[in-house]
């Protein structure tokens, strides 16, 4: 019998590369007065309702723990979707929302599995919220290295620019791209890690 993808792979995947991340200090937001949650809950006044998150940084200007009522003065919420089919952008505007009834200050949403629409990607532009699908293991040729490409036209043109946007495209967009990338998003750098840090730059 084949176990259910409930999403939570991804979502643990994730959250432990951003965990490990702010502990080298190479986070946006980093020590001391940093948190990292999963499955944390916000008060929305639109919703009179909680709404719960898959991942959420917060930074804060002084120790929580010493002053409970302080807020955070950042948050950063991620989002995983680990659809086998693609992601509406319907899905990336209830996202924005959420974004706004928490007052976050920067989102981003993670597929593996999936692919996002077209006009996911332009909706996400828009509003700079961050998508990436990291590939299946077994749609990558080969496994040796994490790669991110650029969707951005203005790069450099020491290299085939329409391949690589179009391998792009067909990455985000089509659900059974194979590929020699482990790793690709809609803006960053040369990898994983690199990626979530540059997102994050506000």
């Amino acid at each position: 019998m084949s176990r259910k993808n409930t999403g939570r792979e991804l979502e643990n995947y994730v959250y432990l590369a951003i965990k490990d991340l702010i502990m080298q200090r190479k986070f946006m937001v980093e020590f001391p007065h940093v948190s990292i949650k999963q499955q944390k809950k916000y008060y929305s006044k639109d919703r009179d309702d909680y709404i719960t998150t898959d991942i959420s940084v917060e930074k804060y200007l002084e120790n929580p723990e010493a002053n409970p009522n302080i807020n955070p003065s950042l948050i950063i919420i991620i989002e995983c979707k680990d659809y086998k089919t693609s992601i509406p952008v319907d899905d990336v505007e209830e996202f924005h929302a959420k974004l706004q009834q928490i007052g976050a200050h920067k989102g981003m949403i993670f597929t593996r599995h999936g692919s996002f629409q077209k006009s996911a990607l332009s909706y996400a532009k828009s509003k700079g919220i961050g998508l990436a699908r990291i590939m299946p293991d077994e749609q990558v040729k080969q496994t040796e290295f994490i790669m991110h490409m650029m969707y951005d036209l203005s790069m450099s043109m020491s290299f085939d620019v329409k391949s690589t946007v179009n391998e792009l495209l067909n990455a985000l967009t089509n659900t059974m791209h194979t590929s020699s990338k482990h790793f690709f998003s809609l803006d960053g750098f040369n990898d994983l890690d690199d990626y979530i840090e540059s997102c994050l730059e506000l």
